[in-house]
């Protein structure tokens, strides 16, 4: 009788509005792989950021760069005022990661992997011929499925104004990017947040 008595319970609890996925009231769009290309970011030329990252229990600040390479690859370095690396990145032209360098402190399987996600959201680095477009009646969601979960660009109906990008599990988000600036374009601004760990990045961007 207990035993009845808590599998109902627990039954009852995940009926309940906190156990809804926030991704149930999506319904697939015509396919629009144009909307993926509106918001997936050019880099022509060095753009540098005025950043803070918190991972765990360490506290970093300094310059973000995004530097694309000759060879079409593409740099990412965060040093402090000094200029010394915190850490150095880099994507090919392929989209495949590499990690040139870490700082010590940081260099744990758990934050490179974070902080390559966090990257390969904000940059977009997915084919846009897998993107699957759906909306919720008033946004689009442009999404790319993952080995884990998905990622939502979340965007206007036209595809003209981003509002987020965010990394979802069945049920909800893990990771949330908020920026600001021109579609086509890295951000003004962005912050990333993890919601299940202490790791955060807020970046502002410097004029050349």
């Amino acid at each position: 009788m207990k035993y009845f008595l808590l599998s109902s319970l627990v039954l009852l609890t995940c009926c309940l509005p906190a156990c809804k996925s926030a991704y149930s009231a999506l319904e697939k769009s015509d396919p629009a792989q144009s909307c993926a290309l509106k918001v997936k970011p050019l880099i022509h030329e060095t753009i540098k950021y005025s950043t803070q990252v918190n991972a765990l229990k360490y506290e970093f600040s300094g310059i973000l760069l995004f530097k694309p390479m000759a060879d079409s690859s593409l740099r990412i370095v965060f040093t402090n005022q000094f200029g010394i690396k915190f850490f150095d990145f880099g994507f090919d032209k392929n989209g495949n990661f590499e990690k040139h360098y870490v700082l010590p402190q940081m260099d744990k399987d758990a934050v490179v992997n974070l902080l390559r996600k966090d990257f390969e959201m904000l940059l977009m680095m997915y084919d846009p011929d897998q993107a699957e477009v759906l909306t919720d009646g008033t946004q689009t969601f442009t999404t790319f499925a993952l080995k884990k979960g998905k990622v939502y660009y979340v965007t206007s109906p036209d595809c003209s104004n981003i509002i987020r990008i965010e990394n979802g599990s069945k049920r909800k988000p893990v990771i949330q990017i908020f920026l600001s600036g021109e579609q086509n374009e890295m951000p003004e601004s962005f912050l990333i947040e993890h919601k299940n760990v202490s790791f955060t990045i807020h970046s502002k961007r410097l004029n050349s």
